[in-house]
C-alpha cells in the first residue's frame, strides 16, 4: 500500500482543485508520475480503498515507484452544482484538461514529479482525458493509456440511442449537441482522432468489443491512425468485455499490460513474477494494428 492523502491545489484561474497523492513508501521524490482522471465526468474519487477500481490500482502503482495524482477537475461531482457546471464545453482543450496540467505543475512545482517522466491513464473520461493530454499537450505526458475512452465526441454522443435524447441534458450542456452545427463544430475541435498527428507520446488502448458506451470501433479507428502515421501503439482487446473488464482474468491481464507499458516509457519497476496463465491470457488480448 502507498502511503494516501488529500491535497488541494491552485488551477492557473484561481480555482480550488482537490486531489488524493499517493505515493511509494520510501523515496517520495523525484518520482515517475501516473496523472489518473476519474470517468464521468460527473462522478469523483474518493478517499477510500474500494470506493473505486482505480484507488487500488493507485496503490499498486504507488508499490511500483510512482506517484499516483487522482486530481477532482471541474465537473467532478460532490463540491456544488457551479463547480460541475464549470466543466461545460470545457472538455479537452478548456479548464477541465488544464485542471490536470496544472496537477502536474504543481507536483513538478513540489519536487515530486519528474517532469521528464509523467504518464496519463483514465478509463471512459478519464479515458478521452488521456488522449487529450496526448494531443492537446503532447509535451507534457510521455506516455498514455486509454481504457475505454472516446477518441471522437461526436460518435460518443452519437452513439446514444435516439429515444435517450429527452435524458440527455447533462451530456449536451457539457458536452455539446451534434445535432446543433456550432456545437458539432466545437465537439469536433475537442475530439482527439482530429488530431492524431500532434501525438508524440506512446499510447496504449484497452477496449472492450461489446462496450454500448464507447464502440470498438473509437478504438480501432484511432488505433489505425496511430499506425498509418507511424506512432507507438499498443491495442488491447477483450472480446468478451463491455466498459470496463469485469472478468478476472482480464482485469489482471491487463494491469499486467499497464505496468510493463509505464515501467518501458516512464522507468518504474515491474515485477518479474507472473502467473505465466495471466500472461499467456494478456497475449491472446493483444490485438495486431497493422491488420485493422
Amino acid at each position: 500500500m502507498g502511503d494516501r492523502s488529500s491535497i488541494t491545489y491552485t488551477a492557473a484561474d484561481g480555482v480550488q482543485i482537490q486531489a488524493y497523492l499517493t505515493l511509494p513508501k520510501q523515496i517520495k521524490q523525484n518520482l515517475p508520475t501516473i496523472i489518473l482522471p476519474h470517468g464521468g465526468p460527473w462522478a469523483r474519487d474518493e478517499w477510500g480503498y474500494s470506493s473505486n477500481y482505480f484507488v487500488p490500482v493507485a496503490h499498486f502503482f504507488a508499490n511500483r515507484g510512482y506517484a499516483v495524482l487522482q486530481p477532482n477537475f471541474r465537473s467532478s461531482t460532490g463540491f456544488g452544482k457551479q463547480f460541475i457546471e464549470l466543466g461545460n464545453k470545457n472538455w479537452g482543450t478548456g479548464a477541465m484538461q488544464q485542471d490536470l496540467t496544472d496537477g502536474v505543475n504543481y507536483l513538478v512545482e513540489m519536487g515530486i514529479a519528474d517532469k521528464q517522466r509523467v504518464g496519463i491513464m483514465g478509463a471512459s473520461y478519464g479515458g478521452y482525458a488521456a488522449l487529450a493530454g496526448a494531443t492537446f499537450t503532447p509535451d507534457i505526458y510521455s506516455a498514455v493509456i486509454s481504457y475505454v475512452g472516446p477518441s471522437s465526441l461526436t460518435a460518443m454522443v452519437e452513439s446514444f440511442p435516439a429515444h435517450f435524447r429527452p435524458y440527455m441534458g447533462t451530456v449536451f450542456a457539457g458536452v455539446g449537441d451534434p445535432l446543433i452545427e456550432a456545437d458539432r463544430a466545437d465537439m469536433e475541435s475537442r475530439s482527439p482522432i482530429n488530431f492524431v498527428d500532434k501525438i508524440k507520446a506512446p499510447i496504449m488502448l484497452i477496449q472492450g468489443a461489446n462496450d454500448p458506451r464507447i464502440p470498438q470501433y473509437q478504438s480501432d479507428t484511432i488505433a489505425k491512425k496511430l499506425f498509418e502515421t507511424d506512432r507507438a501503439v499498443e491495442y488491447i482487446l477483450a472480446k468478451d468485455e463491455g466498459h470496463g473488464f469485469r472478468s478476472q482474468d482480464n482485469k489482471l491481464a491487463s494491469i499486467i499490460a499497464m505496468e510493463a507499458f509505464f515501467a518501458k516509457h516512464l522507468g518504474g519497476m515491474q515485477s518479474s513474477k507472473v502467473n505465466p496463465k495471466v500472461r499467456e491470457h494478456l497475449t491472446s488480448l493483444k490485438v495486431d494494428v497493422s491488420k485493422l
